[in-house]
Parts: structure tokens; C-alpha cells; sequence
């Protein structure tokens, strides 16, 4: 097994990666945050870190191979193995994991009744099989190919499988979603007609910055500066089987700073003057929050409430059906129409990625190829 530093910018601490060949014959890796700065004299804690972890993974995977988890049924495994990463990823991310796990895997396992070193590579196969035949999506057997691998590959990490099973089965073709999306003229209607519901902050904010429905939740009035002009996306609501409220966005990208648009500006200027007579009226039973989009008597709206009440303002006023998501797709597509850049765009939007960002509006530029290259032609054409 080796081990090596990396510098990581994004956390601004060194990692130590581990690297090793398992009883397959095939190369492994795995990546450990020290949580030591780089900045600094740090370099050599870093690195008696980093030899003190290979040392402890060497010996727990020469250890584990005589365990007796191998014995062990891999439903009860998975669950196991569930709660052990329960602190290593965000909340939202292991309710995820959770719901798929409990609702397709156990149950599936625990039929078949294997053990941990039965795992084979067709049981995978025919989980996915039933769950296509069910009517479930490409995605949802992805989500679960992804639990099962990782539940795995610990496994052959500490040495009790010689190989990762799932790694031998190949994921059903996903269909490219085509994102549906308003015409700028289509959203003006939409801001007309949402105005003086409760949908109307949210459906502004989408329309006007292209936010995701979670930030659009975690906004609060501690990240709007009026004085300055800017609204920050720092903080996101996350609603899975219960209402999860994360004071970080998923990544640095996302955590951005945007312009105050002059609509925007008052529009969210009479908003916190009713909210402060709303807690005015309600005294001591208001509930004191720092959200943007609450009830009048404080309380946070729920994320699902702002998709479902944007399907009902869609009905009442017979306009197009599309997905409360697909107003962000909207916003970039008319900017993208306006010639502002793929690049600025992946900034206003929050991307990690500028290729993301490219490869969902590349419909938009295909369109705006289509037209530059008929102008060279009527350009060029002899009279």
C-alpha cells in the first residue's frame, strides 16, 4: 500500500491518498482529508499523518480478511454500513441513501438471502432487471448500483471480498433529459400572473437569477444587502423525508454573490415591511426566523409546497406545464439567446464545472451556430 499528499485549494487543507492493488488485481484508491491547513509550517504533520493512516489501514486490511462479516447477510450489511457513513456526507445526501437502500435493496436481499461473500455479479444484474421491469427509471438503478458499490468496495478495501461485484455489472443507458423551458415572453406572463401569490417570490427569484428551488428556500434577509446591492447564495432547504435546513451550498461554485435587480430590489423591500407587521400581529407566537420565504406567522415554507403550488398557478392560468426546475433552465436559455457568454453563465448559475454547464444549454448554442452560419451564407451568396 502507498501513500501520498495532494494540496487540495477548495478546503485549503492536504489529503492523503492511499493506493493499493486488491486481490483481484485491480487498483484501488482512496482519498482522506488530514484537516491540516496547508498554510503554514504543516508539511511534516502532514505527512507523519499520512504514514500513521497507511500504517492503520494496512493492518485493518489484513485484519479483515479472516472477519466474520463475510458471514454476515448483505441486507443487514448495507443498513450497517448505512449508519457507519451516516456523519460523512450531508444530511440530505444520506436520507437519499436511505430511501433507496430501505426501499429497493433490503428488500431485494433479503429474499435472496446471501451473505455478504455470496454477493455475486448476476444478483446485481436481476435487482436492476426487476426494478426496470417495475417501471422505474434508468436513474433510480443508478442510485442503486451507486450504494451497492460503495458498500462494496469498503468491503474489498479492508479485504473480505477479493472483488467488487458491482463493478462487474454494466448500468442500463440513461436517456439525456430534455429540460422543457419558457420563452422570455412566456416568463413576463408567468411574473404577471403569479404576482399576489405565494408563489410569486419564488417564481420572481427563478426567473430573475436562475436559483434551484433549495436556495431559493435557504435564502435569508441576512444574505440580501440593499445598501450594497447584492444578494449572496450561501445557504440552502433541502426537503426529503423531513425538512432539512443547510446553512452551506453544495459546493464553492454555488456559493455566489449576484446584483439586486431594481425589480427584484422592491419587490423584496415590501415583502420584509409585511413580514414585520406580520410579526407585529402575531407577538409572541410568531416564529422568529430569518428566512425569506416564511407564513405570516414565520414559519419556513417547505420546499415542496413552492414546486406544488407552481403546478397549481400553471393550471389556473392554462399555461404550459413544466417543472418549477425548469425555470432555471428558462432563465440561462434567454440569456444564452441575448449572446451573453457560456462562461458567465456557469457563474450566475453556480456550476463547478464548465462543461455542466455546456452540455445542458447546448441546444441553445447549436441553435445560435445554425444561425451565424446562415448569415455567413446569405453573407457570401453571389447576386
Amino acid at each position: 500500500m502507498k501513500a501520498y499528499l495532494i494540496k487540495k485549494r477548495n478546503t485549503g487543507n492536504y489529503h492523503c491518498i492511499l493506493k493499493w492493488t486488491d486481490a483481484d488485481g485491480k487498483p484501488q484508491r482512496r482519498e482522506l482529508s488530514t484537516k491540516i491547513p496547508i498554510a503554514g509550517h504543516n508539511l511534516r504533520r502532514a505527512e507523519k499523518w499520512c504514514e500513521d493512516k497507511r500504517r492503520e489501514f494496512e493492518e485493518k486490511y489484513e485484519r479483515c480478511k479472516y472477519t466474520p462479516m463475510r458471514d454476515m447477510p448483505y441486507w443487514n450489511y448495507i443498513l450497517v454500513w448505512l449508519e457507519n457513513h451516516k456523519y460523512n456526507v450531508r444530511q440530505s445526501t444520506y436520507e437519499g441513501y436511505k430511501r433507496v437502500i430501505n426501499r429497493h435493496i433490503v428488500p431485494y436481499f433479503k429474499k435472496l438471502g446471501v451473505t455478504v461473500d455470496q454477493v455475486e455479479p448476476h444478483h446485481i444484474k436481476k435487482l436492476y432487471a426487476e426494478l426496470m421491469d417495475e417501471g422505474l427509471s434508468a436513474n433510480t438503478v443508478k442510485h442503486c448500483h451507486a450504494n451497492i458499490r460503495k458498500s462494496l468496495a469498503d468491503l474489498v478495501f479492508e479485504g473480505v471480498l477479493p472483488f467488487n461485484a458491482a463493478d462487474r455489472v454494466k448500468l442500463p443507458k440513461i436517456e439525456k433529459y430534455h429540460a422543457s423551458y419558457y420563452t422570455a415572453d412566456q416568463l413576463k406572463e408567468l411574473l404577471k400572473v403569479a404576482k399576489g401569490t405565494n408563489a410569486e417570490t419564488a417564481v420572481m427569484l427563478a426567473s430573475y437569477y436562475g436559483l434551484r428551488r433549495s436556495e431559493i428556500c435557504g435564502l435569508k434577509w441576512s444574505a440580501v444587502d440593499f445598501e450594497h446591492k447584492t444578494i449572496e447564495i450561501k445557504s440552502t432547504a433541502v426537503r426529503v423525508t423531513t425538512v432539512i435546513r443547510e446553512e452551506n451550498t453544495k459546493s464553492d461554485s454555488s456559493h455566489r454573490i449576484l446584483v439586486l435587480i431594481p425589480e427584484v430590489e422592491q419587490h423584496l423591500r415590501e415583502l420584509q415591511a409585511k413580514q414585520a407587521d406580520d410579526k407585529a400581529f402575531y407577538g409572541n407566537t410568531y416564529i422568529d426566523t430569518d428566512y425569506v420565504l416564511r407564513w405570516e406567522n414565520g414559519e419556513p415554507y417547505l420546499p415542496d409546497y413552492i414546486s406544488n403550488q407552481f403546478s397549481k398557478l400553471l393550471e389556473d392560468n392554462n399555461m404550459p406545464h413544466i417543472r418549477f426546475h425548469d425555470l432555471r433552465h428558462s432563465f440561462a436559455s434567454a440569456l444564452l439567446a441575448e449572446g451573453v457568454s457560456m462562461k458567465a453563465l456557469q457563474e450566475i448559475l453556480g456550476h463547478s464545472d464548465f462543461s455542466t454547464t455546456a452540455n445542458i444549454y447546448s441546444h441553445v448554442t447549436d441553435e445560435a451556430k445554425k444561425k451565424a452560419l446562415e448569415t455567413m451564407s446569405q453573407t457570401l451568396k453571389l447576386s
